[in-house]
């Protein structure tokens, strides 16, 4: 048993333990030689140490001795321990004056947004620097025990060191993975379980930590909606901040950031971005109502008003049947076309009063896109689509048809309008002016994460 005070080697004196789980303890030492402070982390033989226990413990402190960054602790050296009835392996690294983030958050502190984007930045550049060598290192179990703080201010975030390289993979990247699964439960990614592990996995890993900093609360309590982390706690978070985080710890690996680079230029664009998004405003006078969260994206467009076309195809269809059906040719026409007649009519009279008391509601969520009529609060007409088969979002300026023909060139107007293309359904989105379709087409391009395409000007040939 190592008790305080104890020299070990004739060198390293313990002065405090700093942790202490089965089969490992962590030390705060003196270095009687360089009278420097030093950490030992001790793997500790006959309690319940595997195989694969020892195995770690030896990559690590080969992984330490290859590594020279500000950001990790250095690797000073590492000796086997035999002390009367204590046997093991110690790894000596050098010590940071320093809190880990977990004893931030065990304190009850949380972390504004402005300092969760710094830690964010700070962690990725590392861990490019890592993903980033000619054997890339992953490491696995990225959590906020394993992130110090130190040299922190009212006006700055601090220093942030990374820790605990006992679960990283060193090998090349062949697409196999590992067998062994490593890592703490909340913060490991669903491929690590299945013994896969990419860059990417230590992305899932910040993010879920990312999260916990800003809750307060650990990743093992957070709640999850299915096969995803509920982030509608987070109230004084900017939308697109959340967003980046949703995508940072998304379960499926091919739907998350590829790259340390990839989120990392995100993030960026984000601070970027923000005046733009204070800027944004929505138009004046505008009836179109805008309400979107995290998870919902819901758009509801007031009714047309009166349209002289409405009116005058409406008149001209009722005036073109009812000749036909008043003076009793049933019998010639046929029973299919007398309901068709009656069908146009009802059509006819449906969209002039939709012009004028109805209105169409837009709803994308994380699983559907949806897009429903209304006439006195009765549906007519809906259409969804998988949100998954979203793949274009285009806008349509107003312009002139010009359609040439043989008798001369007829002109058409053509109204603003926004398309969101679902595989093959297009849903359209009019009625616009052009500041609500400026406002609106930016609106989704930034919710969907889609560009907008803008429609090239067509001429038509008769």
């Amino acid at each position: 048993m190592l008790l305080q005070n104890q020299i070990l080697v004739d060198r390293y004196q313990l002065l405090d333990r700093l942790s202490d789980k089965t089969g490992r303890q962590t030390w705060k030492a003196l270095d009687r030689q360089t009278r420097q402070f030093v950490v030992l982390k001790v793997l500790l033989f006959g309690t319940g140490i595997q195989w694969q226990d020892i195995k770690l413990f030896e990559r690590e402190a080969q992984l330490l001795r290859s590594l020279d960054l500000p950001q990790i602790p250095r690797y000073l050296d590492d000796f086997e321990l035999d002390f009367q009835d204590v046997r093991g392996f110690v790894l000596v690294q050098s010590y940071l004056e320093a809190r880990s983030l977990e004893s931030y958050l065990e304190a009850g502190h949380t972390f504004t947004q402005a300092e969760v984007k710094s830690i964010a930045e700070q962690l990725l550049l590392l861990l490019g620097k890592l993903h980033d060598r000619t054997v890339p290192i992953i490491h696995r179990d990225i959590k906020p025990s394993n992130i110090l703080l130190s040299n922190r201010s009212a006006h700055s975030i601090g220093q942030i060191y990374l820790v605990d390289f006992g679960a990283a993979q060193t090998s090349e990247f062949s697409g196999k993975g590992t067998v062994t699964i490593v890592g703490t439960f909340g913060y490991i990614p669903p491929e690590q379980f299945a013994g896969q592990t990419v860059p990417a996995s230590d992305l899932y890993s910040l993010g879920i930590t990312l999260i916990a900093l800003l809750t307060g609360i650990s990743a093992d309590a957070l709640s999850h909606s299915p096969g995803r982390m509920d982030l509608e706690s987070l109230t004084n978070v900017d939308l697109a901040f959340i967003r980046w985080l949703r995508k940072m710890t998304e379960p499926t690996l091919e739907r998350r950031f590829k790259s340390t680079r990839q989120a990392l230029d995100a993030l960026k664009q984000l601070s970027e971005s923000s005046d733009d998004e204070l800027s944004r405003r929505k138009p004046a006078h505008t009836q179109i109502v805008l309400q979107k969260s995290i998870d919902q994206f819901s758009l509801k467009f007031p009714s047309k008003g009166f349209k002289l076309f409405d009116f005058c195809s409406c008149v001209f269809t009722t005036i073109f049947s009812m000749p036909f059906l008043a003076l009793g040719l049933i019998p010639i026409l046929g029973w299919l076309i007398m309901i068709f007649l009656i069908y146009l009519i009802g059509r006819s009279w449906l969209n002039l009063i939709y012009s004028l008391f109805g209105h169409c509601r837009l709803k994308i969520t994380l699983t559907q896109i949806q897009l429903t009529h209304y006439v006195f609060g009765v549906c007519f007409h809906s259409r969804s689509s998988p949100r998954e088969e979203v793949i274009k979002l285009e806008r349509v300026n107003p312009y002139i048809k010009v359609v040439e023909s043989a008798e001369g060139d007829g002109r058409t107007r053509v109204e603003a309008e926004i398309l969101i293309w679902a595989g093959t359904q297009v849903y359209h989105l009019s009625n616009m002016t052009m500041p609500e379709l400026d406002w609106l087409s930016q609106e989704l391009s930034d919710w969907l994460e889609l560009p907008i395409e803008q429609r090239a000007l067509p001429t038509v040939k008769a």
